[in-house]
């Protein structure tokens, strides 16, 4: 994961020595070519397997990010947005969300019912807390009547449809005082 500590990943070191950045921005690369290797082993393996038609994926991350590359550097990670993790800005809590079909087969029976157009792209909004109810929904599973579950399925937006009745506002609190901040933002 593109987490802290920023350690560089020894595997991939070598690629980045002589790029001429710092070496917390090396490190940083390094990480970001790790995730990439996994995320490129795992497809792997689930083609192996032989279940990649039938797997969705979703790549996410769960706030903006707070790298530590250098003053120069200071928004690249949310860039263009506003800010980093902490922030209220946009770039402290938007994060790019990616879903796709590890092996896209428009004639597979599940991808028939939640077809994912390549390339599209969702304005909405939407949230971590919505990963359960479309699991849930994607999977034929139901909730419990008396288990109440934030968040709404994002299989409307997945296949491209807008939501009219999907909010526009959204209620983060950031609960890390005293060490950083603590605040509510709308």
């Amino acid at each position: 994961a593109v987490h802290a500590p920023f350690n560089s990943d020894p595997r991939f070191a070598d690629h980045y020595k002589d790029s001429g950045k710092p070496e917390n921005a090396q490190a940083f690369a390094t990480l970001i070519e790790g995730m990439d290797k996994s995320l490129g082993d795992m497809i792997d393996h689930f083609e192996e397997l032989g279940i990649a038609e039938n797997t969705i994926v979703f790549f996410l991350g769960d706030n903006g990010s707070d790298a530590p590359l250098g003053d120069e550097h200071a928004v690249a990670c949310a860039a263009p947005l506003r800010g980093k993790k902490g922030a209220h800005y946009e770039g402290g809590m938007r994060v790019p969300f990616i879903a796709a079909w590890l092996k896209a087969n428009p004639a597979n029976p599940f991808q028939k019912q939640l077809p994912i157009k390549a390339g599209a792209i969702q304005h909405q909004l939407a949230a971590v807390y919505d990963l359960f109810p479309t699991v849930l929904d994607l999977a034929g599973g139901k909730n419990p009547a008396d288990h109440v579950v934030d968040g709404r399925s994002l299989a409307p937006l997945l296949t491209g449809n807008a939501e009219a009745s999907r909010g526009e506002r959204f209620l983060m609190h950031y609960p890390h005082s005293p060490h950083r901040s603590n605040y509510f933002t709308v």
